[in-house]
């Protein structure tokens, strides 16, 4: 029997947690005072107050319990029962590229309505109501047509030759040979999203430069050492002196044969192709649009000198797929800043829907995407214009087109360009919703052409296949709704998928796989989370009037300037 309670005596005091460790060594009562307990500083021992681990492994091989583990009670000891066994909750794949920075100047100068004036307002003209009726009128016509044309009628230019590569005596420093081989086994494959037909750039540009141009050469090498500057910097150097070189050469031409036979050489053009591929590589900024403006000038010289009786032009399949080079860039381009077309849509017809293999896609679909911006730059330019007849006729049948297209794959079995084809079919309705429908991110049409597009991607990703996306992804991602980032749910896993984690995943696979400028894209798409993600209210209602800009010229076209999607 316990000894009883004298009633003087006070009750003890529960047992604390909080002593130090050098009084729980020795097991003796700590006064818990702090820095130094009274035990400790009497004896002059070093008290300490730290953190003590435990492991409940080491406790369970000696045979003793861990905790409070239900192993007493006030009537006895209790049998041990063994925990539940641990569930520890899964760990996301987490990387570099998965992060959206935000930096001080991110907040300092946010991208604002009111602070920005869009290249859409400086560089346009307002169409007049004739040039609407016109328009329209043209969209029909095609659209009638459409039913009665032949297929033979659009039989696509045979892109592949079957000349074989000579050797080159000429070229004997190994780097240049290494060069070469880069350029055939690397950068050609990433010029057109068919796994079954070759590229332009091997079947016609190649077998060129190897027989005819020297100076294509040259740019060729210098396009290939930009390219393997991307992943090893050592190129860096020598891509600025090849290109150098190649400028040089020019400079030469031009003051010796002078201009009339210069712009008449296909070797020009050819040069001025490689020469844009470079400096979107290396920086995608101005200065490919400087060697796009060039060309412009260059081609529009090129066909006045095919009126002059005795002018010895080259015309053929090689200068035929230079203009359409730099056509489609200018296209492209314009979708996301909306600036005045230098090429204009005479260079694209409708009906023609055999898909082109470096391109990705049918010429009518570009001829589309001419029509939504010339569109767009007119309501923009004069907004009054939105409410006519015309307009809303045009838009509509743009519209109907777009649904309906059907892109032609010349060989079926090509499964990559078959869905490439249709990525972009996809991604150009996105965009004239967004361009002249007024549509948001949030809108539930918008929310499942993005899913449509990203599901593509992903799948093209996780095959390993990148090329000819470009496009497509920045036009789905500067459309993602930051209000649900969830795109869909994994089936085999059940986790969900969401949007900015995935198109950074994308780009990030993009990077050394393509000829384009991810880091430039991958910058956009930041500036323009990051305003969404700033804005008070980024989804305002749908204004009463017609004056207000669209949600494409408020967050994409004012920064987009210069940017290269190919």
């Amino acid at each position: 029997m316990g000894r009883r309670r004298r009633p003087d005596q006070l009750p003890p005091k529960p047992r604390t947690r909080a002593g130090c460790l050098t009084c729980r060594a020795r097991k003796v009562k700590c006064d818990e005072t702090r820095p130094q307990c009274r035990r400790c500083q009497i004896a002059s021992r070093r008290c300490d107050f730290g953190i003590e681990i435990k492991w409940e492994e080491d406790f369970v091989s000696r045979g003793l319990a861990f905790g409070r583990e239900g192993i007493w009670s006030k009537t006895g000891t209790l049998p041990r029962t063994p925990p539940d066994p641990a569930e520890w909750s899964t760990i996301p794949e987490i990387e570099s590229h998965h992060f959206l920075n935000y930096f001080t100047k991110t907040f300092e100068e946010p991208l604002r309505l009111e602070s920005q004036t869009s290249p859409l307002k400086l560089q346009s003209s307002a169409y007049e109501d004739a040039e609407l009726h016109r328009l329209a009128s043209r969209l029909n016509e095609s659209l009638e047509d459409d039913m009665n044309l032949s297929s033979s009628r659009f039989q696509k230019n045979a892109l592949i030759t079957s000349r074989s590569v000579p050797l080159i005596p000429h070229m004997v420093d190994g780097d240049h040979s290494m060069l070469l081989d880069y350029y055939i086994q690397k950068l050609c494959p990433l010029t057109t999203p068919s796994k079954l037909s070759q590229s332009p750039f091997a079947s016609l540009i190649l077998p060129f430069t190897l027989m005819n141009s020297s100076t294509g050469i040259l740019s060729i090498l210098a396009l290939s050492a930009c390219h393997r500057a991307k992943s090893e910097p050592a190129w860096k150097v020598p891509a600025m002196k090849l290109k150098s070189q190649v400028l040089r050469v020019l400079q030469d031409r031009f003051s010796i044969e002078g201009a009339d036979k210069v712009a008449s050489s296909s070797d020009t053009l050819v040069t001025m192709v490689i020469l844009c591929l470079y400096e979107i590589i290396q920086d995608c900024d101005s200065s490919w649009v400087i060697h796009l403006k060039g060309a412009h000038d260059m081609v529009r010289f090129r066909k006045e000198l095919q009126k002059v009786p005795g002018a010895d032009v080259e015309v053929n399949d090689l200068t035929a797929f230079a203009e359409r080079f730099f056509a489609f860039h200018d296209v492209i381009g314009r979708t996301a800043c909306g600036q005045v077309p230098l090429f204009g849509r005479d260079y694209w017809n409708f009906g023609e829907t055999i898909v082109d293999v470096w391109m990705g896609c049918s010429p009518e679909l570009v001829a589309l995407l001419c029509t939504i911006t010339e569109l767009s730059r007119a309501a923009y330019a004069d907004p009054s214009i939105s409410i006519t007849d015309s307009f809303v006729n045009a838009c509509a049948v743009t519209r109907f087109k777009l649904e309906s297209l059907e892109q032609i794959v010349e060989n079926d079995q090509d499964e990559f360009l078959v869905i490439s084809a249709e990525i972009k079919r996809l991604a150009a309705l996105l965009f004239l919703n967004c361009a002249l429908y007024n549509t948001l991110p949030t809108t539930p049409l918008v929310v499942k052409l993005v899913e449509q597009i990203m599901r593509l991607v992903s799948d093209f990703v996780d095959r390993g296949f990148v090329t000819g996306l470009t496009w497509p992804v920045f036009v789905a991602a500067v459309e993602l709704n930051p209000y649900n980032d969830e795109l869909w749910l994994d089936e085999a896993t059940g986790t969900p998928i969401h949007g900015r984690r995935l198109v950074l995943k994308v780009l990030q696979a993009m990077e050394t796989s393509t000829v384009s400028n991810i880091d430039r894209m991958r910058t956009i798409i930041s500036q323009v989370w990051q305003a969404r993600d700033l804005e008070e209210d980024a989804f305002p209602e749908a204004p009463n009037n017609h004056w207000s800009r669209n949600d494409w010229e408020r967050y994409v076209a004012p920064i987009s300037e210069n940017i290269n999607l190919v």
